[in-house]
C-alpha cells in the first residue's frame, strides 16, 4: 500500500507517519513537506491513499484534495484549523461526504466498511 502525507509542520507530520505505520506496518509511505513537493509527488506516482494538511505555507491542501479526487485517489485533509475564508468554508461544504469518508478510510486501510 502506497500512502502520501503532505504537511509542513514536522511534529504533526511525525504523528501522522506514526499513526499510519501503526495501522499498516507494511506501508510504503512518502512524506512531502510543502504544497509544491506534495503536488509533484501526487502527479508523478500512483497512490492508494493521501493525507493533506489544509494550510501549507505555499498552497492549499484543499487544492491537493481536489487533484487527488480527480485522479481517483482516496484522500483526506487533516487540519487542526477551522476553515478561515469563505472559499475554504465553501470547499469543505462542497467536499463533505461522510459516507465517502468512511469508505476512503476503510478502503485505504483494508477495513470492512
Amino acid at each position: 500500500m502506497r500512502v502520501l502525507i503532505v504537511d509542513d509542520y514536522p511534529p504533526k507530520l511525525h504523528i501522522l507517519e506514526h499513526i499510519v505505520r501503526r495501522l499498516r506496518p507494511d506501508v510504503d509511505l512518502t512524506v512531502a513537506e510543502s504544497f509544491v513537493e506534495g503536488r509533484a509527488a501526487l502527479v508523478e506516482a500512483e497512490w492508494d491513499c493521501a493525507l493533506f494538511d489544509n494550510r501549507l505555507h505555499d498552497g492549499s491542501g484543499m487544492s491537493l484534495l481536489r487533484l487527488a479526487r480527480d485522479r481517483g485517489i482516496p484522500a483526506l485533509v487533516v487540519s487542526a484549523h477551522e476553515p478561515s475564508t469563505q472559499e475554504e468554508r465553501r470547499e469543505v461544504r462542497d467536499l463533505r461526504d461522510l459516507a465517502g469518508l468512511r469508505r476512503t478510510i476503510s478502503g485505504a486501510f483494508g477495513w470492512p466498511s
